[in-house]
């Protein structure tokens, strides 16, 4: 049996407030955000869960992928005055320096705050490290870093699942085999940063796109592979 963590009757007192900030988060999100933060940096979730995942799932059927992004939003918030949490995601990856300087550099270019949106940031964030590092050109790996987290939970479930007598009829190999495929198509259309053949400028006016990008100035891992493979990695 699992050991029991009894909170302190103050950190009942503050669980119960966080709780009905959550509850009522449809009146007012950004409590919630705050709420959800001060439960899992103060860990009021440990009397009843082990971890602030399982408390998301379990307390609120609420992926913890999407609370820790609420609670990003909110540390964003406290930097530049995002609107949502679409915009905050666009600048989660920075400093509180850096997002002020992106911030500043979306505005101008959407000609003012009221106008920024998170396709604006988007483009403002993909300049900024641009300018910092070329190689960054292109998409972040966040998508697929995602899918393979949720890949590798399937993985330990499926080989649970194979120590039982429930699983005796699957083809365990062709199973192994079409995650082993899985595995290395994702980490090939995985980004990579700037293309290594137009120097991330995506083509010319005179000899049109870039093959090797298509014209998106970026490629992924299995592109640049190619690349390294035919040019010896010039």
């Amino acid at each position: 049996m699992a050991e029991i963590i009894h909170l302190t009757s103050e950190e009942l007192a503050r669980l119960t407030v966080c709780e009905n900030a959550i509850r009522d988060g449809m009146e007012s999100v950004e409590a919630a955000m705050s709420a959800l933060q001060e439960i899992r940096d103060n860990r009021l979730y440990r009397q009843e869960y082990k971890t602030f995942e399982a408390y998301c799932r379990n307390r609120w059927n609420m992926g913890a992928n999407y609370a820790h992004k609420m609670i990003s939003a909110l540390e964003v918030k406290d930097v530049v005055p995002v609107k949502n949490e679409r915009q905050a995601r666009e600048l989660s990856t920075l400093d509180a320096e850096e997002r002020v300087e992106v911030w500043d550099r979306a505005a101008e270019d959407a000609g003012g705050e009221d106008k920024i949106t998170a396709k604006v940031l988007s483009e403002a964030v993909k300049k900024f490290k641009r300018d910092r590092d070329p190689e960054s050109v292109g998409p972040t790996t966040e998508g697929f870093d995602k899918v393979d987290e949720a890949f590798r939970k399937l993985k330990v479930e499926t080989k649970a699942l194979f120590e039982t007598d429930a699983a005796s009829f699957v083809d365990k190999k062709g199973v192994d085999e079409i995650f082993k495929d899985f595995r290395r198509l994702m980490h090939e259309g995985t980004p990579y940063g700037r293309c290594p053949a137009c120097d991330g400028t995506g083509g010319s006016p005179d000899q049109g796109p870039c093959e090797l990008c298509q014209g998106r100035g970026w490629v992924s891992l299995g592109k640049k592979k190619l690349f390294d493979e035919a040019w010896g990695g010039i």
